[in-house]
């Protein structure tokens, strides 16, 4: 692969194979012969519980000591943190055991002089336990421990010359003597290797089977602790290109979580196993970003959420490579891997142009940021943002295709003239493949755009095709796929892609309002409650939820609740007190024909200043029974492209309608017959 040289991390050989089977039941098993191990400049003897550095003994209390043990024993694995506390702090069931351990570890990284940010003998595995990842070499019986023999410095693995993204892989080790007298030959090769191989630390992959069945990936925010501003947009930049990436890798066995899920989880302080129960992931791939001098290093590894085991993890050095670069690279290298060696797979996610201006760039992550806020007033400056990007850099792909989703939700939201934005958006999105075919993102557009614009079905069934086969985990264009089959009235086929949205995005409180819109316009009321107010509990501000629910509640003829629900929205959107007063006093017996008629006059007094949804002002007309007014705006709806109307063959406010033959001439005309 373009910018890797050499192979891939070694793996361990398959753990059913004999001889791994030995070394899994001697796992627990003692250092052999002499209890003696020697790593860096420090020896240890396991009987007498004493560690030495060269002819000195080096002061360590009983609990450090045994902490040592367990990582001593176990090099070159993972020891969970529920290991070491059943190992050393067996009985103590109501002791800080967090706390003890971390005072524990504190004392044997002061002893070893290691530090925790950039170790040379334990890593951290977050939310998992630790690593000891310096070799280890066993001492033969005739050794004795007062030996005067001087003992090496303690050093770090060798690093390679200046190149960027280097890092080195150390296979695991065994717990046989003959093995780790063999590790510590194998470990100083490959720390020589290094010099040619693209790979820096010695922690590679611990499980090198395939998952079976279909596995689901969440990608947590890189993090970057202590980093200036540059790391952070840096680790951001990683985030959503390893998820694109991953993306790639094999639809059929690999579905990964979306980003706007992905980022709920930054500094949740919860473990993989709660975040597997929440979300139903089987996978995390976690990270960091450190500075050392002038190179950023970023340390990577996935866990398996069944057991909160890490089953591999990679160092890269970003040195003095441009930040898009480096996440171009990385990102690609752990595709490549891990789809090889877990999922069945090979990245197929496109590169970064890679003179690609960082400013755009900026720009562009600011826009997706926005967007995922999706307010009027997030999707303006989103929108403003995706410009800026695209003067800074006019062949930016991504940022056209930014543009293009606004204008559609504009669209959607009717915060706009809908004609306008939806021309704007198919001319964004083309041009958007017009620079890279292979962006799902901008077929998912031109297939919202085909539906609700030009009512041309065939063509948006095609492109949402498209989108779906180039992304299978692109949660917004299932979303909007469930949209379009939803208003074909094909419902068991919209549920189906909403749940599979929902699945890609399971925090999404816009798709969890788009799955109960999809039971309300099948008349499927109460799971449509339900559904609104899982949103809700996401966001309770969220202004489509509360919309939607009140709908619902007027279509159950429940007008108490929806009179609560319209209330509870005016009182989020700071409305002036004296609409609030009008509301509620339309409002007060739950006459759901006067809350009708209220917010029919306030949409036609919004429309005599601006624009105003012809749509909306149609539905309010039909629940009126005033049905002559009703076609009349009906027909400024097909006028103006509002997109509410592509809908109209199974809007529950339309039903007084139906009956009225000139109902069936709009059908026809929207080419819903």
């Amino acid at each position: 692969m373009d910018g890797f040289a050499g192979n891939a991390p070694a793996h361990l050989e398959d753990p059913d194979q004999s001889a791994s089977a030995e070394d899994d039941q001697d796992a627990e098993r003692k250092i052999p012969n002499s209890g003696r191990v020697r790593f860096g400049a420090f020896e240890a003897n396991l009987r007498t519980r004493k560690l030495y550095r060269g002819n000195e003994v080096v002061r360590l209390q009983e609990k450090p000591f045994q902490v040592l043990t367990a990582l001593l024993e176990r090099a070159g694995s993972v020891v969970t943190r529920e290991e070491i506390r059943a190992r050393v702090w067996p009985d103590d069931d109501y002791l800080d055991f967090d706390g003890n351990l971390n005072t524990a570890l504190n004392k044997l990284r002061r002893a070893l002089g290691d530090l925790r940010e950039q170790p040379a003998f334990i890593r951290t595995i977050p939310r998992t336990g630790y690593l000891f990842i310096a070799p280890v070499a066993v001492l033969p019986e005739e050794v004795a421990a007062e030996s005067s023999v001087e003992l090496s410095e303690p050093t770090a693995p060798i690093p390679p010359p200046e190149k960027t993204m280097e890092t080195s892989a150390v296979a695991e080790a065994r717990h046989s003597a003959v093995r780790w007298t063999y590790l510590a030959l194998g470990v100083l090769l490959c720390g020589l290797g290094a010099l040619t191989l693209r790979f820096l630390w010695p922690y590679s992959s611990w499980a090198s089977r395939p998952v079976t069945g279909r596995a689901v990936l969440l990608v947590l925010p890189i993090e970057s602790p202590g980093g200036d501003s540059s790391s952070a947009d840096f680790a951001d930049g990683l985030s959503d290109a390893l998820i694109t990436r991953m993306s790639g890798v094999n639809s059929k066995d690999l579905g990964v979580i979306a980003r706007t899920t992905a980022a709920q989880y930054r500094n949740a302080h919860k473990t993989a196993e709660q975040i597997g129960r929440e979300l139903h992931v089987d996978y995390l791939l976690e990270g960091t970003v450190r500075r050392d001098a002038q190179r950023e290093r970023v340390f990577l590894w996935l866990v398996r959420t069944s057991d909160q085991a890490p089953v591999w993890a990679e160092t890269y050095d970003r040195g003095a490579q441009g930040a898009l670069s480096a996440e171009d690279e990385i990102s690609a290298h752990v595709a490549e891997i891990l789809g090889a060696k877990f999922f069945g797979g090979t990245a197929g996610a496109a590169l970064q142009p890679a003179g690609l201006n960082p400013e755009a760039r900026e720009d562009y992550l600011r826009g997706r940021y926005f967007w995922n806020r999706l307010a009027a007033s997030d999707l303006e400056k989103a929108l403003s943002l995706y410009q800026s990007a695209i003067r800074k850099e006019p062949a930016y792909a991504e940022a056209y295709v930014g543009v293009a989703e606004t204008y559609a939700m504009l669209a959607d939201q009717t915060v706009r003239v809908p004609e306008q934005m939806f021309r704007a958006a198919r001319e964004a999105a083309q041009t958007a493949l017009e620079h890279d075919p292979a962006l799902s993102e901008a077929h998912a557009v031109l297939g919202a755009v085909a539906w609700q614009y030009d009512h041309d079905w065939a063509r948006a069934d095609a492109e949402f095709a498209r989108a779906i086969h180039l992304s299978p985990s692109d949660a917004t264009a299932r979303q909007w796929h469930g949209d379009y089959l939803a208003a074909l009235g094909r419902f068991a086929e919209a549920n189906r892609e909403m749940e599979a949205a929902h699945q890609l995005d399971p925090l999404s409180r816009v798709i969890t309002t788009d799955q109960g819109y999809t039971y309300y316009l099948a008349r499927d009321y109460s799971r449509a409650v339900t559904a609104f107010r899982a949103a809700l509990e996401l966001d309770p501000s969220f202004y489509g939820a509360h919309i939607y629910l009140a709908w619902t509640r007027m279509q159950q003829g429940n007008g108490k609740e929806a009179a609560e629900e319209w209330s509870s929205l005016m009182d989020l959107r700071h409305s002036p007190s004296e609409l609030s007063d009008s509301f509620r006093r339309a409002a007060a017996k739950g006459d759901t024909k006067a809350m009708n008629r209220w917010i029919l006059e306030r949409q036609l007094k919004r429309r005599e200043t601006g624009y105003s949804s012809a749509w909306r002002i149609a539905t309010g007309y039909a629940a009126l029974g005033e049905k002559d007014k009703a076609f009349e705006w009906m027909e400024k709806a097909i006028e103006e492209h509002d997109p509410e109307i592509a809908r109209l063959r199974v809007d529950p406010m339309m039903d007084p309608l139906r009956s009225d033959p000139r109902f069936q001439d709009f059908l026809a005309r929207l080419n819903l017959r």
